[in-house]
């Protein structure tokens, strides 16, 4: 399984010199999960790249603030909403196909319960599905299996 990584501008404050920027450098570096640090001096930034389940923004904080420099708090929590909470488009795209993969299925499962689309005068749609026990508990199934999967794209 390939780890997913992310790319970040973690604003430093406090460098002065090159020294500064190689103390800061070697303490994300040494991070598990933080790989192709850069720090510029001139902008006060550390550009990176890094694995959100092995490190998170308060770990490379602290590793800063141990080598005697600061992320500005509102530095973290602005990161964190941008960088953390909004989910790339991939991910975006896989739920838009788990959707749409379980709005086909309950189609079907309606046509296969009715008797096919042949039959006129018989209940279609969400009446017939809601009507009968065995839709009902198929339909509260595949909508459980959604529930779980925005679940854990959104709240991890």
């Amino acid at each position: 399984m390939t780890a997913i990584t992310k790319s970040l501008n973690l604003p430093v404050q406090g460098m002065t010199c090159a020294s500064c920027v190689s103390h800061v450098e070697g303490a994300l570096k040494e991070l598990p999960g933080v790989s192709n640090v850069v720090v510029n001096l001139a902008t006060n930034k550390a550009s990176l790249s890094y694995d959100p389940a092995r490190v998170t923004l308060t770990d490379m904080a602290r590793a800063v603030d141990d080598v005697g420099y600061v992320v500005p708090t509102a530095g973290i929590q602005g990161l964190s909403i941008r960088q953390e909470a909004f989910m790339d488009i991939g991910t975006l795209v896989l739920i838009g196909i788990g959707i749409v993969v379980v709005l086909v299925v309950v189609i079907v499962l309606d046509l296969l319960l009715a008797g096919g689309a042949g039959t006129m005068g018989m209940m279609h749609g969400t009446a017939m599905m809601m009507s009968n026990p065995i839709g009902q508990g198929i339909l509260l199934v595949l909508l459980a299996i959604l529930g779980v999967l925005v679940y854990a794209v959104f709240f991890r």
